[in-house]
């Protein structure tokens, strides 16, 4: 008994099969790298989440703030945000951090012809050992207060 005479077919199959599982692989090691390279959301300390809340207010990058948001719908709440800032008309904005509080408090403060017009606090929450902003406006607030 002889063997059966190798067919086209069959190595064609093999090629698409060889194929496809190359492709399979290329594409596994592309998502496992764009995984790893995402960067981890929240920032590393008070310090560093008050720096990047800086930048972002002064190069006009709010939606830049999306990860450092605590919770659900950050980028809703970075959207409405930047449109709000946008259409102020402010003539400074200035982001302080300050730690002499309970929780650790960013303030965003914004002045029009040299008076003060508007104040946002932000308090920050930690969580898995990163920095958040939280959305939610504290009860009390007093960065706004002149000393």
């Amino acid at each position: 008994m002889s063997q059966p005479p190798r067919t086209r077919r069959s190595t064609r199959a093999k090629l698409l099969t060889t194929a496809a599982a190359a492709a399979f692989l290329g594409w596994t090691a592309v998502v496992v790298v764009a995984i790893a390279r995402t960067p981890e959301a929240g920032a590393e300390s008070f310090e560093a989440l008050a720096a990047v809340v800086d930048r972002s207010v002064h190069s006009d990058d709010i939606g830049g703030l999306e990860r450092y948001v605590h919770g659900d719908g950050a980028g809703e709440y970075t959207d409405t945000l930047a449109e709000k800032l946008t259409g102020a008309g402010f003539d400074a904005v200035s982001v302080t951090p300050d730690t002499s509080r309970r929780t650790q408090v960013i303030t965003l403060t914004a002045t029009r012809r040299g008076h003060l017009v508007s104040c946002l606090d932000w308090e920050t929450v930690q969580d898995e050992g990163r920095w958040f902003l939280d959305p939610v406006t504290p009860l009390v607030t007093d960065g706004c207060r002149k000393p």
